[in-house]
């Protein structure tokens, strides 16, 4: 069976374009941007699922840190706390640090008992069924829609050629 897709005011062979039920199911699926959309919410909902699977790994962080003291601090220590038995020391100044201090760290975190995940789980596999149970439906349901513009093509030409068959 082929169908015949031109608009009826034109119709010429270039304007003509023959499509069999399942090229033209095949193409419209191929074309359909709600399904391409729910696709896209199946994607969606794995990565969900991918961050949960993410969530059980440890985490591992670094920190680092330069400093460059152009002045360093100085504490005035009186003399009289080095007081040696009659002698009389003046004040000293005592500088504390250094010119450069490099500090860095590294923590790793690792969630030994996570209560939520397993619930977390299960939802995101239900979203991802249900996403996944979107999709099926909306492909039938297309499926079922560009049948029924064929045959109602179909139809249409075959009730064109059976009159013009009775005029002749």
């Amino acid at each position: 069976l082929s169908i015949i897709l031109a608009p009826a005011a034109k119709v010429s062979a270039q304007d003509t374009v023959r499509l069999t039920l399942e090229a033209a199911v095949e193409q419209g699926l191929a074309h359909n941007y709600t399904l391409r959309n729910q696709q896209l919410a199946i994607d969606l909902a794995d990565s969900e699922q991918d961050k949960l699977n993410a969530r059980k790994m440890p985490v591992i962080s670094a920190g680092g840190d330069l400093r460059t003291n152009i002045v360093l601090p100085v504490t005035i220590i009186p003399g009289s706390a080095f007081n040696n038995q009659g002698q009389n020391e003046g004040d000293r100044k005592i500088r504390f640090g250094t010119t450069f201090n490099i500090i860095g760290s590294v923590e790793a975190e690792y969630a030994l008992v996570d209560p939520t995940l397993s619930a977390d789980r299960q939802l995101a596999e239900a979203g991802r069924l249900l996403q996944g149970t979107l999709y099926e439906a909306q492909k039938q349901q297309q499926k079922l829609v560009i049948a029924e513009a064929w045959y109602n093509v179909f139809l249409h030409q075959e009730q064109t050629r059976l009159s013009s068959d009775k005029l002749m």
